[in-house]
């Protein structure tokens, strides 16, 4: 099974995993690359509707602590993973990272009220065309915190 990269905005959670390996077994590889200050950069360079401002710059040392934890949990669960926090054009690591792993998907997990209103425009579309990207899926992070 070819390596999917995973686009986070705060830390996996385990109800997260089951989201995305739903049967549950180990072994898959993830690359994961998490933006300071969330998916708001990505939506913004995207043109979506609702982001008409530049989002201001994420903390990185924030989204290192959700790389940590992220990449930590993963392992847990048996699965090979890799990560960087993107501080550069976030589409142009993105469509790097896609192409360097060979990647089947790339996996976007932002909140459920961005998924909704995301999920209502071509958002995964235009992200798919930007970077070359077999396919773009949209989840929502789990609610809950552990």
């Amino acid at each position: 099974m070819r390596p999917s990269v995973l686009l986070l905005e705060s830390p996996l959670h385990t109800d997260d995993l089951k989201t995305l390996v739903p049967d549950g077994e180990g072994g898959r590889t993830f690359s994961v690359l998490v933006l300071p200050g969330g998916t708001g950069r990505l939506r913004y360079l995207l043109g979506d509707e609702h982001d008409t401002e530049p989002p201001a710059e994420g903390d990185p040392f924030a989204a290192g602590d959700v790389l940590d934890r992220s990449l930590e949990l993963l392992r847990e669960q048996d699965h090979q993973a890799s990560g960087e926090v993107v501080l550069d054009d976030p589409i142009d690591a993105l469509y790097e990272e896609v192409h360097q792993v060979d990647a089947d998907a790339l996996i976007a997990m932002t909140s459920p009220e961005h998924v909704e209103r995301l999920s209502r425009s071509d958002w995964a579309d235009r992200l798919r065309q930007r970077i070359d990207a077999p396919s773009v899926e949209l989840f929502a992070h789990s609610d809950t915190e552990e």
